[in-house]
């Protein structure tokens, strides 16, 4: 009978064992740092059941929150990239699945924001050459699972509205590898490897390409050549170097 009651009691509860974790580790050192990460997973975990079982979007969104600030107030700094897009990744997964079952598309537009809000801010901050075929990797994996969680939460979408957002951010999830291939192209110590570039402008283009096909979308074609046109473009003035000219030659003629 006092449903505004409960859900914002349980809202309460959840935000006060967030910071409850996350104080006995930053301030008062009570517990080390994977126990409070793991507890604060299982927080999330029960945020979610908690959200589906109160059919209340409001401890959903407040789980969502949560979770992906986990990261950001554990770090310590150092570069630990598989530990923290593994994390990322199951928690998209979990989330899109609340965000299909429930027919909570909001859900699904701030994991895409939050998790971008990641990825690049991990770029700016930490990639290097070594890291480039995981950097290829993440952008690619992110990007397909954003893409398949938004399309199933089209479907059930019943608000014409929120289904225009949700394909309009199919389209962004879409894009985001071609903005990461124009970054590698337009900053020399990432374009000199002209292999890895162009490679994986190719693998994209051809996904793109195969799922206009399938949902008959021109637009992913459009931006698919337009990305292409651009780092072909960008390239030569940034990392050009005359060793790789005739593998651009042939990946000239692939794409």
């Amino acid at each position: 009978r006092y449903r505004i009651t409960a859900n914002a009691l349980d809202a309460a509860a959840i935000a006060i064992l967030f910071s409850t974790f996350f104080a006995a580790h930053a301030l008062w050192n009570l517990i080390p740092s994977t126990a409070t990460f793991a507890l604060l997973i299982v927080v999330t975990v029960l945020t979610v059941l908690l959200s589906i079982r109160h059919d209340s979007i409001f401890i959903a969104i407040l789980g969502l929150v949560g979770g992906f600030a986990t990261p950001a107030l554990l770090s310590t700094g150092e570069n630990q990239p598989i530990p923290l897009f593994t994390y990322l990744l199951l928690l998209n997964i979990g989330l899109a699945w609340v965000a299909i079952r429930m027919k909570w598309p909001v859900l699904t537009l701030l994991t895409l924001a939050l998790t971008t809000a990641y990825q690049w801010g991990w770029v700016v901050r930490f990639l290097s050459t070594r890291d480039l075929t995981l950097a290829m990797g993440i952008f690619l994996v992110f990007a397909v699972t954003s893409f398949v969680a938004l399309v199933l939460g089209r479907r059930g979408a019943a608000d014409g509205t929120m289904g225009l957002a949700l394909e309009r951010s199919g389209l962004a999830a879409s894009a985001m590898p071609l903005f990461f291939a124009l970054f590698l192209s337009a900053v020399p110590r990432y374009g000199v490897h002209t292999g890895l570039l162009f490679g994986f402008l190719l693998i994209v283009v051809i996904g793109l390409t195969a799922v206009a096909i399938a949902q008959r979308d021109e637009r992913l074609h459009a931006m698919g050549g337009l990305a292409t046109v651009l780092v072909f473009a960008i390239w030569p003035a940034t990392s050009f170097a005359a060793s790789a000219s005739r593998m651009v030659v042939a990946l000239t003629v692939a794409f």
